[in-house]
């Protein structure tokens, strides 16, 4: 941001300043007469002469315009000089790291990180898939339950849901969490496996869990799967899910399941 300001000897008696940083006092043969309580602009004042002009100045806030919409790629803006201490510093940009108000991406040809990296969402590698990393928890219901969502229905406890027309999910691994409360599961038929698929026609992508593994364990388990499977039929819109035979309730404090689930949705574009 630049404007320019003329410095000419004051008249006498000389006009007041404004003790307000940045307003305007006087005008006097057409320039204006700033409140100079600013350090900068006292430096500046004083190197000068009559008839100099200032034709930049630092301009501590800037007039900012919300834009979420437009299809252009802008570069973004950072300190010049590697300062990281502040000051009255320059300003550049760089051409290869921008912004896209149209899709609120910021592209760059790197990024360093010193600590975690939270994302919501998915992360895409290429156009046509995006990988994902979830948490569900399964209820003692639904690990007994043979209704729609239960771990006994046909279609099993939804662990992600169908993508939609077009896209299809591919199992990369599950980690399951059981966590025990005072009594173990009992009546399973060591066939639990995690599928994909639409009703009726999901396929395991996994081996069989046995119950002493995971479901029917008398204390708390951790198990680990990927896809076993070496070739897969997929459908188009078909859903994860976690089925096997019902168990039996054991009481009211009965365990429950956390599944850590990473996935890929693919588009399928056909």
């Amino acid at each position: 941001m630049t404007f320019s300001i003329g410095i000419y000897a004051q008249p006498t008696p000389a006009p007041e300043l404004s003790p307000y940083s940045g307003q305007v006092t006087e005008m006097y043969k057409g320039f204006v007469i700033l409140n100079t309580a600013d350090a900068y602009l006292e430096d500046r004042l004083d190197s000068l002469t009559d008839g100099s002009v200032i034709t930049t100045f630092p301009a501590e806030t800037v007039v900012i315009t919300d834009n979420e919409s437009t299809a252009e790629n802008n570069p973004l803006v950072f300190v010049a000089g590697g300062d990281l201490d502040g000051g009255n510093l320059g300003l550049e940009t760089d051409g290869t790291t921008y912004y896209t108000p149209s899709t609120g991406i910021i592209t760059a040809t790197g990024v360093a990180l010193s600590g975690d990296l939270t994302v919501t969402g998915g992360v895409r590698s290429v156009p046509e898939v995006i990988e994902y990393t979830d948490t569900i928890t399964l209820t003692a219901t639904e690990i007994v339950g043979t209704s729609a969502g239960d771990v006994g229905h046909a279609d099993g406890a939804i662990l992600v849901a169908a993508p939609g027309t077009g896209y299809t999910l591919e199992l990369v691994s599950a980690f399951l969490i059981y966590d025990y409360s005072t009594a173990a599961y009992t009546g399973g038929a060591d066939d639990a496996v995690i599928q994909v698929g639409v009703t009726g026609t999901q396929v395991a992508v996994t081996g069989a869990i046995t119950g002493a593994s995971l479901l029917e364990a008398s204390g708390d388990a951790i198990l680990g799967l990927g896809s076993t499977a070496t070739e897969l039929t997929y459908a188009d819109n078909g859903a994860i899910s976690l089925f096997g035979t019902a168990l039996t309730q054991p009481g009211s404090a009965a365990g429950e399941l956390r599944v850590h689930i990473t996935y890929r949705k693919h588009t399928l574009g056909l």
